[in-house]
């Protein structure tokens, strides 16, 4: 919110590929690290680049770049991230290093007119029903899992920062619930994966 405050209400996001018909093929993240300036110069790995087009982590790092927050903010305290040590200033750098400091995962900054028009909004007029962020992705897909499955199937693909027990979800409205399943999206489907891969019922679409 403070970041949209200064930027036209829009949520941070840096260097998007050309929109053709459909979401960026994969998303990005912790690309080159060391680059001084997140929106200047070609794309790619060394010091003299950018980080890579649609790098959802380097969107992240703009809110230490920007608003003065220190990089603490973006550990969780139940995970095993430790903070991430800056050897020189916040605008010196345009990245996370790795998941080793980064235990939050976030939703698509990144996304075309046709997804727009179907009403996905990554700016302060998101909706509060809206997951932004959660917990660090498990990275896990159990299929045939949905929001009526039992307790025990819902605790397997949840966040591992909290030893499965749940996540935090930060809503679109500022809010931060604790949520002991991940099928918190705006009709219960699944902040964590695509429609259809984890067994969603119908009508529990992909919120990204």
């Amino acid at each position: 919110m403070l970041y949209s405050n200064e930027n036209r209400q829009a949520y941070p996001r840096t260097i998007q590929t050309a929109a053709t018909a459909a979401l960026p093929s994969a998303f990005n993240a912790y690309s080159n690290p060391i680059s001084d300036d997140p929106f200047v110069g070609a794309a790619g790995a060394t010091d003299a680049t950018r980080p890579s087009n649609d790098d959802v982590t380097a969107a992240m790092f703009l809110l230490i770049r920007t608003q003065d927050i220190g990089t603490e903010v973006f550990t969780c305290p139940s995970s095993s991230a430790e903070k991430l040590q800056l050897t020189n200033a916040a605008s010196l750098n345009g990245n996370f290093v790795s998941k080793t400091n980064l235990s939050y995962s976030f939703a698509q900054p990144y996304y075309n007119t046709t997804v727009a028009g179907l009403g996905y909004k990554w700016n302060a007029n998101t909706g509060p029903e809206f997951a932004i962020g959660a917990d660090l992705n498990p990275g896990v897909i159990v299929v045939g899992t949905n929001s009526n499955s039992a307790a025990t199937l819902q605790k397997a693909v949840n966040s591992k920062n909290h030893d499965t027990e749940g996540q935090n979800v930060l809503f679109g409205d500022g809010h931060v619930e604790f949520a002991n399943t991940g099928f918190v999206g705006t009709v219960k489907d699944f902040i964590y994966a695509p429609a259809g891969v984890s067994g969603t019922p119908a009508g529990q679409n992909n919120p990204a």
